[in-house]
């Protein structure tokens, strides 16, 4: 293979949340010239801080850290918008010398930087919209949906005949760019990476992972998750997506909002970690590319740290 069309060095540390991912990606990035992408689809936005568990200003300043605060709880990042930044970053990160280290635990977003996929979300047509917009109040939903089995009968199975936004979106796709919907969503299946990639991935024993998970959002409480959730309403941010979607943002809104008793509150959070750590290894595990290691008990992160640098190496 020649030098052009070579691919480029990336390595992606992916895992739970609350396995480890922060500390052990500093120091491997300390022992190799890496700096760190973090595909974690809240990280990116300014002052959720605690609920996301950034890294600390510190740790930041030990390694350059990118894809974290760089948009505002008002902004909605779509994944698309977030395979194009994050790109941007490994390509500046490789230009300057140094190697990229993508590290997360949304499948969605890994995948969405590594591997060729491309989104319906980069493709729009407010007149093409529009259009289908009037031709439903002409011609009714019905003759829509009878269109869209027409130029794409396996979305059309996947979606109601009454399901308004989706039959709009599906044919302004189409029209558009003359893809199929379901096009997009068969390169899923793939992994099929742009980049010379090594994956390490991290797991652990589910109880110690749950026990590990609860203690950590005590200590999100105890370092004041309400009080920046509280600030974050006061500069309007109280409906927005971002802090709706977010695990720990949500039930302290619901706090907020007379939903839930702050003991409810921290009580859901906990549960809903758990659940999300659980789904998490459910979709990393599919991928046949990641090299797995096992954290076991009371052991320290140095036999693991040594290892991804051999098998990166």
């Amino acid at each position: 293979m020649n030098k052009r069309n070579k691919k480029k060095k990336l390595i992606a540390l992916i895992g739970p949340t609350g396995i480890g991912k922060t500390k052990i990606s500093i120091e491997v990035s300390k022992k190799i010239n890496a700096e760190i992408i973090s595909a974690d689809s809240i990280q990116v936005y300014i002052g959720m801080d605690i609920g996301t568990a950034k890294p600390t200003i510190e740790q930041r300043k030990e390694i350059t850290h990118h894809m974290i605060d760089i948009c505002p709880p008002d902004h909605i990042m779509t994944v698309a918008e977030f395979q194009r930044s994050a790109r941007k970053c490994i390509d500046d990160i490789l230009n300057r010398g140094k190697i990229p280290f993508l590290v997360g635990g949304s499948g969605l977003y890994i995948r969405s930087v590594i591997d060729d996929l491309h989104f319906a979300d980069n493709i729009f047509n407010k007149r093409e919209r529009d259009k289908l917009k009037n031709r439903i109040e002409t011609e009714g939903l019905k003759s829509l949906y009878m269109e869209l089995i027409k130029v794409d009968k396996e979305y059309s199975k996947k979606i109601g005949s009454n399901d308004i936004r989706r039959i709009i979106r599906a044919l302004e796709v189409y029209y558009t760019s003359g893809k199929k919907f379901s096009s997009f969503q068969k390169q899923w299946k793939e992994r099929k990476s742009i980049y010379d990639l090594t994956m390490i991935g991290l797991n652990k024993n589910r109880d110690e992972l749950y026990n590990d998970i609860e203690k950590r959002v005590d200590n999100m409480i105890s370092s004041g998750l309400f009080d920046e959730v509280e600030g974050l309403i006061k500069k309007g941010y109280g409906n927005k997506f971002a802090l709706k979607q977010a695990i720990g943002y949500r039930e302290v809104l619901s706090f907020f909002n007379d939903e839930l008793t702050k003991e409810e509150a921290i009580k859901l959070i906990k549960k809903n970690t758990r659940n999300f750590a659980k789904r998490q290894l459910t979709w990393l595990r599919a991928d046949p590319r990641v090299n797995w290691f096992f954290i076991k008990k009371n052991k320290k992160f140095d036999s693991i740290i040594n290892k991804i640098i051999e098998i990166v190496f």
